[in-house]
């Protein structure tokens, strides 16, 4: 009984890709099907599979057998080992076949488990990243003085694209106007860029953007107060007012947050819909510790943040779709359980198993229906405000969890479970009852519409504990 093993160059970008996939099955069947039905060949590359070879039995001596293959004739012709051992040797065998294959950036494939290794080790997009954002950084602290502060303000480690931004807040130079030391910035940033890297000049930001991987500068002055933001447009510098707090001046306010609120403040840099409203990622995460504030004002607890830990509240998100998602783009709406009850009920109206499965299952229901959610909360809101003790709102009122809205420095809190009627309770409470309402249809409405793109098969989440 033998144990096999396959070494192949990928050109997949990544381990997850489905060429990886698509290869794996195509060099551990000897047939010609897996080659000609999705164009194995055209997912490897060449690589010195006799220099491989080689080593392997060098190293390895008889403890395996390597024999350099080939697809069958009539497709495109690309290496790839075939290595074959005992399954008394394979714990001898695999690790140092693995490290040979890491070293030399190929891809092993274990064809007795099923599981692969390809760009598992090492993620070169991020690597160079890390060091291209140390080199800059010290090129601007050189090229800009003084500078006053260069924070990180945002970091996304994709499946794909590995990037990070950073705002430059400058001091005062008595000697330079502000504008000049624009088109310090940029000199220096191109002056510096290394092969197959570009500059980019966009959304008020400096991009230095390589393969898969960009680094994003964005200019304020002037040290604490910065009230400037300066940028590059049709070749010139430019120069306005932010006509928001600056960066500084953010990051002071969140130094005094809990750390739930800190993390959402970063998560959120990465939300699609907030790229796609703020592409200046100073604007972005300026705005993001803006709705940590709005949170703080919220009768309901509320909270907008990623995909994760979460206590006793309900999460309403996209469920993630393909290969090239990253979770960390996707936006979670958190609604404590109790708040939540007055949203629930009315999602059971249009899927009336929802009760039954949000505890115990994660609850993937089609955009098609989401929207017929959200029409349907919106006639309920309209409700509320305008037409409070219409009985069509009793279904609802009976599961809303009132206290929520209690306000124990009113007189009548102690007694309002006897004495004040729900519906005159929800009338006092119908501007409130309406905005929570405002908050899931905005958020709703903007998935769908972000997402629209993807077509049928988009799925919204609802889940519980």
């Amino acid at each position: 009984m033998r144990y096999r093993l396959y070494i192949y160059k990928s050109n997949a970008i990544t381990g997850s890709a489905p060429a990886v996939k698509i290869v794996n099955r195509a060099v551990s069947d000897p047939s010609a099907r897996e080659w000609n039905v999705n164009g194995a060949a055209h997912c490897m590359e060449h690589f010195d599979a006799e220099g491989i070879k080689n080593r392997i039995e060098t190293e390895l001596g008889d403890k395996c057998r390597v024999k350099v293959c080939f697809p069958p004739i009539t497709y495109e012709q690309k290496e790839f080992l075939s290595i074959s051992t005992s399954y008394d040797r394979i714990t001898e065998v695999l690790p140092r076949v693995h490290l040979i294959a890491t070293e030399n950036r190929l891809a092993l494939y274990d064809a007795e488990t099923g599981r692969s290794f390809c760009k598992s080790l090492f993620d070169d997009a991020f690597i160079t990243l890390r060091i291209r954002e140390k080199e800059l950084k010290t090129c601007i602290e050189r090229d800009l003085k003084p500078v006053w502060r260069i924070r990180k303000i945002s970091d996304h480690n994709g499946k794909l694209d590995k990037e990070s931004s950073y705002c430059v807040t400058l001091k005062k130079d008595p000697d330079k106007p502000f504008l000049h030391r624009v088109t310090d910035l940029f000199n220096c940033l191109k002056n510096n860029l290394k092969e197959g890297e570009k500059l980019i000049c966009s959304s008020g930001a400096f991009i230095v953007s390589g393969e898969y991987y960009s680094v994003t500068f964005v200019l304020e002055g002037y040290k604490k107060r910065a009230n400037w933001i300066c940028y590059y447009d049709n070749g010139r510098a430019q120069q306005e007012l932010t006509r928001r707090m600056g960066v500084e001046e953010a990051f002071k306010w969140m130094e005094c947050c809990r750390d739930m609120e800190k993390l959402d403040i970063q998560t959120r840099m990465n939300f699609t819909e907030m790229e796609d409203k703020f592409p200046n990622p100073a604007d972005r995460f300026v705005n993001s510790v803006r709705i940590a504030k709005w949170q703080r004002k919220q009768v309901f607890d509320i909270r907008y943040g990623g995909m994760g830990y979460h206590n006793s509240e309900i999460l309403f998100h996209i469920v993630p779709s393909g290969v090239w998602q990253d979770e960390d783009e996707i936006s979670v709406l958190k609604i404590e359980e109790d708040s939540a009850s007055f949203i629930l009920p009315i999602i059971h109206d249009v899927y009336p198993c929802l009760y039954e499965r949000y505890y115990v299952l994660k609850t993937h229901l089609p955009a098609e229906m989401w929207k017929v959610i959200v029409s349907r909360v919106k006639e309920v809101r309209e409700m509320i405000l305008n037409d409070t003790y219409n009985p069509e709102l009793e279904k609802y009122i009976d599961r809303f969890i009132l206290y929520v809205l209690h306000d124990f420095d009113d007189p009548r809190a102690c007694r309002w479970k006897k004495e004040y009627a729900p519906k005159a309770f929800i009338y006092d409470h119908r501007f409130e009852i309406a905005y929570l309402y405002e908050i899931f249809i905005q958020w709703s409405e903007t998935q769908l519409h972000c997402y629209d793109y993807t077509g049928a098969g988009r799925m919204f989440n609802i889940q519980g504990l």
